[in-house]
């Protein structure tokens, strides 16, 4: 154990480490036996709701071949992603805490937009790509696509 480690932690030494851009961690300390259980039985709670919010996927069409597509390619888990589809111009039950959002249509993305408060939208990332109808037979909007899910796959491998 280090002189450091060991030093007290004063609210005068907290200011100055503050101050210099360090932030202090305790480590637990304690009975590990019945708190340990606990924490092991809902940890699996924890990282199922991590994983429900992590992926929400906008769109008006219903789900079909060109959408299992594009989420096979970002390698996403189907129990980790959000189904949103707008009804009369508005999103009931968007998820705003979610780290990702794909909105499937450019016209969905001012939709988007009012429902998401500005915090959210700015700490998530949010792709807007074409409308599954677009892709068909549109090389040029397929390649646009895949360029633009590169980020959001690197971001969803990085989190799982």
């Amino acid at each position: 154990m280090s002189v450091a480690a060991s030093l007290p932690m004063t609210p005068g030494r907290l200011r100055r480490l503050s101050a210099m851009g360090v932030t202090v961690y305790r480590m637990r300390r304690g009975a590990m036996s019945a708190d340990r259980s606990e924490s092991v039985e809902t940890a699996p709670d924890v990282a199922a709701e991590v994983a429900a919010r992590q992926l929400v996927v906008v769109c008006d069409e219903p789900r079909g071949p060109v959408v299992d597509a594009i989420l096979r390619a970002l390698g996403a888990a189907e129990s980790g992603i959000t189904w949103c589809r707008p009804q009369q111009g508005r999103i009931e039950g968007l998820d705003v805490g979610a780290d990702t959002y794909l909105v499937l249509g450019e016209h969905l993305a001012r939709v988007v937009g009012a429902d998401l408060p500005t915090a959210a939208q700015q700490s998530a990332m949010i792709v807007v790509t074409s409308a599954p109808a677009g892709l068909r037979g549109n090389a040029m909007a397929k390649r646009l696509l895949w360029r633009a899910l590169r980020p959001l796959k690197r971001r969803l491998a990085t989190a799982g």
